[in-house]
This record gives C-alpha cells, structure tokens and sequence, in this order.
C-alpha cells in the first residue's frame, strides 16, 4: 500500500576475508571456572574505500552475483571467496522515473550486522552502527535494528547507483540480511501510527507520529478512513468504508506526535478464527494521504483464571522457535536466511504446519521476524 522502490533482489558483491585478532578473545564465566569459547573479533578495514568500492562508474564485473536479503554466509561455491567474510561490499543500480521536488526519498533497512555504510551516485548517505555489540553467543545475528537515512538531495531522475559497506567483529556474521527499500513520502507525513481501541467509548485512539519537513508551522485539517483491509492473499472484510472528519491541527515543523481519537459506527473485531483487518487512512482536507496503518481491533484482559481476548476465555498454546534456524519445518531453505523471501513458500509452510498443530503462539529466538513474517 506504500509508494516504495523495492532494492530486494539480485547485487553484486565483494568478500572480504577480515584476519582474526588473536588479541581479542571472548570467554564465559560458569562455576568455577573462565572457558575461552572462541577467537572471532576481526578488526574492520579500509580496503573498499582506498579502491574506491563506492563510486558510481567503479568497475564491479568481475564481483560475485548474491540475493538480499541473506547474510554472506549464505553457501557460495566459489572458493576462491571467504563465504564467512566479516566485511562485504554490495553495489546495485536502481531508477526512478522522474524525481518529484515535493517528494522526500527515504532508504530504508530493516536489518544489517553490524555496522552499515551507504553510498548514493558515489556520496556518502550516511552510516548506522548497532547499538547492541555481538557476544560469543550471538555472534551479532541478534542485532536486530532498522534504520534509515534521506537520500532525498542524493538521488536523481533516470539510473542511481547505490553502494554499501557492511561490516561484523564476529566472524561470518555480516551482510544485508533483512528487507531494503526506497520510499517516497510527502512533505508532511506520519510515518507511523499507534493504534489502540478504546472499548467503552466504541471509538480508537491514534498516537500519530508526524515529520513536518517544510519548515514552518502549517495548519492541517485531518480525516480518517476506515476501510477494509484488501490484498492478494487477503479478501475477508465486506463491510462498508466510512471516513470521519477530526480537528484542525497546527503542526511544527520537524517531528511531533498528535493524539486524536476516532469514534466508530461499527466494530469487526479480530480473533485468531476470524481474522478481521481494517486499513486506517489519514487523509488531509484535499485527501491527498498522510499516512496509514493496518490493524486488528481487539481487547486483551486478564480475567479470575484465563487471559481474556475480547472478554472471551483464551488460552495460549505456544512455542519458543528460532527463525532461520533448524527448528524451522524446510530448515534448510531457512538456515539460508531464504525464508526471509518466503522463497518457495517455505514461511507461509512453516507457520501453517504449527497452526495445524495446535499452537496459536510464537516466541521468535533471539532475532525479530521480518515483516512478512507477520504478514
């Protein structure tokens, strides 16, 4: 439902095969006793910068081919490359058939171990560095950080080039491993919107969470509408749209968070047996949209001796997984980090053989689920 530039897909890459530091060594303390579990650190490099990995006409054809997302660990059968590198350089070209001047261009990452450097047409975008530092255990596979940066003075009408640097103290553990995409939004947005049904008062409460970029404060009439959700996998709701007319906001520039609330003629409620989803839109007074939300109504309680979901006895059947991992029904197109990509349908299996199974619930593992995963 978004106006998005999707980046998924086919990169080129270059590994590069970071020495260990015998110097930084990790341990665990457990009884009475410290065990060296593992020399991992790898001191990051500058190689890609000095030859100039980020340009935009660099020559990259001789670089390998890789899928994003999946980690650089994913099996490569070229030997001549580390398949466990701890630095990677990924470069790809996208377009954009004409750059709007009242659009802002929005690159986005949902996750990338451990520390990121984006180049846009050969200038620098920006950088991110996980705030949680791998462990032995973890290894860095557990930061799980989105982030993202406005390209929006770099890119530009026809062909971009976009360039990145990824790079992981623990050993084998970096790479673009999650969803990333351009989006384009207005001006004046709201990029997020917290949802919470008010029961007694048969209304939602919207914590909107605005970006004025324009530079001063404008007056802002604001509606919603509430309509089914609809997709291709997604046809359950028939109900009719309704739109309802709120107050006039004076929004400040820069980032701000406006309350209001939304009284409802009529309640679907979701349940886990009927899933009902509405699509929230925010519109302004020319109905051009300002941001949008899809979400469930539903009341979680806790009664005398069960949970209660929409006042009504639920009892949680549930399991501790690891996505992308061996516990996963087709692990082997998930220890590959394919099942980000529902490659094969290997996701939409896996959740539908524990559903069969009896659990309504899961507990991911020591990393967050993409966003498919919810979908």
């Amino acid at each position: 439902k978004k106006n998005r530039v999707d980046l998924n897909g086919i990169w080129k890459i270059r590994l590069l095969d970071l020495p260990r530091n015998p110097k930084k060594k990790t341990f665990i303390t457990g009884g009475m006793r410290t065990i060296k579990v593992r020399d991992f650190l790898q001191e990051e490099s500058h190689y890609g910068e000095a030859h100039r990995f980020f340009e935009e006409n660099f020559d990259d054809s001789d670089w390998y081919h890789t899928i994003i997302p999946s980690p650089v660990r994913y099996r490569l059968k070229e030997r001549t490359i580390c398949s466990r590198a701890g630095e990677a350089w990924f470069r790809r070209t996208f377009f954009l058939e004409k750059k709007d001047p009242e659009i802002r261009y929005i690159l986005k990452f949902e996750k990338i171990n451990d520390k990121a450097v984006v180049y846009i047409n050969g200038r620098k975008a920006g950088s991110h560095t996980n705030v949680r530092t791998p462990s032995w255990f973890l290894f860095g596979s557990g930061a799980d950080e989105r982030f993202e940066l406005d390209v929006t003075e770099q890119v530009r009408t026809g062909k971009n080039q976009i360039s990145v640097k990824a790079y992981s103290p623990a050993y084998g553990r970096t790479g673009i491993i999650a969803p990333v995409w351009l989006e384009l939004l207005p001006r004046v947005y709201a990029d997020h919107i917290l949802v919470t049904p008010q029961e007694t008062k048969k209304a939602l409460s919207l914590r909107a969470f605005f970006e004025n970029t324009t530079g001063r404060t404008i007056p802002l009439a604001v509606s919603v509408q509430l309509q089914p959700w609809k997709s291709e996998r997604y046809l359950r709701g028939k109900w009719q749209a309704e739109t309802i007319s709120l107050s006039t906001i004076q929004l400040p520039p820069g980032k701000s968070e406006q309350r209001f609330e939304v009284p409802m003629k009529e309640i679907h409620r979701w349940s886990p047996e009927n899933p009902q989803l509405y699509h929230l839109r925010l519109l302004n007074s020319d109905g051009k949209l300002l941001g949008q939300e899809r979400f469930g109504y539903r009341t979680i309680t806790v009664g005398k001796n069960s949970f209660l979901l929409n006042g009504i006895p639920f009892y949680l059947r549930g399991e501790n997984v690891m996505l992308a991992a061996y516990q996963c029904p087709g692990e082997k197109e998930f220890f590959s980090e394919l099942g980000v990509l529902n490659a094969g349908g290997c996701l939409t299996r896996y959740l539908t053989e524990y559903k069969a199974a009896g659990y309504n619930l899961m507990r991911l593992h020591m990393t967050c689920a993409p966003d498919l995963y919810y979908d």
